[in-house]
């Protein structure tokens, strides 16, 4: 019998990206899970209501530097421009204004790409400071 387990880390947690007024903040799950990469390029489907985040090298014109903004493990992307872009094409366009809605992503380890998919939240917090609380037993 053949089984595809992905084992969990509760170190790091899962991957949770959190979507602010100001840009993106990916937990250490989120983090370790895209393997640190110095450098990612920033998409959004209109269509599908899903941010894309993926791995690119210093060659790429549209970079985003992403592991030397590491703080503590967490990565914070400050994009207020991107996230006035995606609010736009939203039902609720000042959905982020107000508060930060956390997701859990999706990684594709072949296409070195995190997805995000709004249309998925995985809490709705109306204070901007609040972060998940992770189990440290």
């Amino acid at each position: 019998m053949d089984f595809n387990f992905e084992w969990f880390d509760k170190k790091t947690g899962a991957p949770i990206i959190s979507v602010a007024r100001y840009g993106l903040t990916f937990n250490k799950g989120a983090v370790n899970k895209m393997n640190k990469p110095e450098y990612v390029l920033l998409g959004f489907d209109k269509s599908s209501q899903l941010i894309g985040v993926k791995v690119c090298d210093e060659n790429e014109e549209m970079k985003t530097e992403f592991s030397s903004r590491e703080r503590q493990g967490y990565v914070r992307i400050n994009n207020k421009q991107f996230i006035k872009y995606v609010a736009s094409a939203l039902d609720d366009e000042g959905k982020f204004e107000t508060k930060t809605l956390q997701y859990i992503g999706k990684w594709y380890e072949d296409s070195k790409l995190m997805i995000i998919d709004l249309k998925k939240p995985y809490n709705e917090s109306g204070d901007d400071s609040e972060e998940i609380e992770e189990d440290q037993e």
